[in-house]
């Protein structure tokens, strides 16, 4: 049997040791938090094929019109028209991995495999939200004119751009934001809400300047899981890579906010 290069020494004789092999116990039954990208998110699994991104007209509430109608008295004379069409962006295609190292004595490749894929399910919301969305809001999202100075003032402006769009849309707040104003946010279920009923989501936590992102519909695209098995035989470690692509496509009907928090 070859042991492991790494694993504890037990002594069976004066002046004699062996290697014994590293055996690791049941991990815990890891479980994803709630209130991430993927709760407010349309994520679509594309069925084997490659994720390529799509673009929908986005229907919003700014972009109305009102026409006159030929209506008797006893009916409505004015009837609404939401017209206006805000075009989507697809950013473009990313691939998120997790892994997975053991001995083979520890765990077998079936284990190992399964263990990637769970790492990956768990950590793939918060590497599409720090890696892919926050960079792209952060980059093109516009700010309001008006200076703000106040955190609640800042999720009243928010949550009025997230329902410029006709369809629902989210309030992105990092977990020290979404902390200060708990007061305006309410738990349903496992989803997290304004008070006025605005979806929001916890995106990460930065040791930068703190921003609030509000924007319409969100739709995550995802290609298969992709699983590597390698061999290491110098450390006789088993490495194992799940991965898979993602694309995602957000309305244009965003905005970003620097949270004061002084």
């Amino acid at each position: 049997m070859t042991m492991t290069d790494d694993a504890p020494e037990t002594q069976v004789a004066a002046g004699s040791f062996t290697w014994m092999p590293h055996v690791e116990g049941a991990p815990p039954a890891y479980q994803r938090w709630p209130n991430t990208l993927y709760d407010v998110a349309e994520v679509r699994d594309t069925q084997g094929r490659d994720p390529s991104g799509s673009t929908w007209p986005v229907v919003c509430h700014k972009d109305y019109k009102t026409y006159e109608l030929d209506c008797t008295a006893a009916q409505v004379d004015k009837t609404t028209f939401l017209t206006g069409e805000e075009w989507s962006v697809a950013l473009p295609p990313h691939v998120i991995y997790a892994g997975d190292r053991c001995a083979p004595v520890g765990r077998t490749e079936a284990e190992a495999v399964a263990r990637a894929e769970n790492l990956l399910s768990l950590i793939e919301p918060y590497a599409v939200a720090q890696e892919i969305v926050e960079p792209w809001l952060i980059a093109n999202a516009p700010s309001p004119v008006q200076a703000v100075t106040d955190v609640y003032v800042a999720l009243g402006l928010l949550e009025c751009r997230a329902r410029d769009s006709a369809s629902i849309g989210s309030i992105m707040l990092t977990p020290l934001t979404a902390s200060i104003v708990s007061d305006r946010l309410e738990r349903q279920g496992d989803r997290l809400f304004t008070t006025l009923g605005t979806p929001v989501w916890l995106g990460p936590c930065t040791e930068d300047t703190e921003y609030g992102f509000a924007m319409g519909p969100i739709v995550v695209e995802r290609g298969r899981v992709e699983t590597l098995v390698g061999f290491n035989r110098q450390r006789n470690d088993r490495v194992v890579i799940a991965e898979r692509t993602v694309v995602v496509t957000l309305s244009c009907n965003t905005a970003k906010i620097a949270i004061p928090l002084t």
